[in-house]
This record gives C-alpha cells, structure tokens and sequence, in this order.
C-alpha cells in the first residue's frame, strides 16, 4: 500500500519537512505521489497535536 511504502520512503526525511515546513514539503511534492502528499499531511497535523 502507498501507506507502508511512504513510511519506509520518507521516515528519515520527515525531520527535514517539519524544519522547512511547508516550503520543504512542496519541493518534495514535486517527485513524490499524491498517495504520499496525504501521509505528509497526517504526519504534520500529528507533529502540531504534539506542541
């Protein structure tokens, strides 16, 4: 499933885009699918929850 392979993708890169924040995740977004766009954005509201 897209899910499982974002995670295994993205779980060392996930630092990077809550520094950068959006800006970072948009550039992301431009070699990454729409399946992982959605796990990015569970991953950030996720990470605010957190604060």
């Amino acid at each position: 499933t897209c899910t499982s392979q974002a995670t295994n993708l993205r779980v060392s890169s996930i630092q990077g885009i809550f520094v950068k924040g959006d800006l970072y995740i948009h550039r992301i977004n431009s070699y990454t699918t729409p399946c992982l766009k959605e796990f990015y954005l569970l991953l950030i509201t996720s990470q605010q929850h957190r604060r």
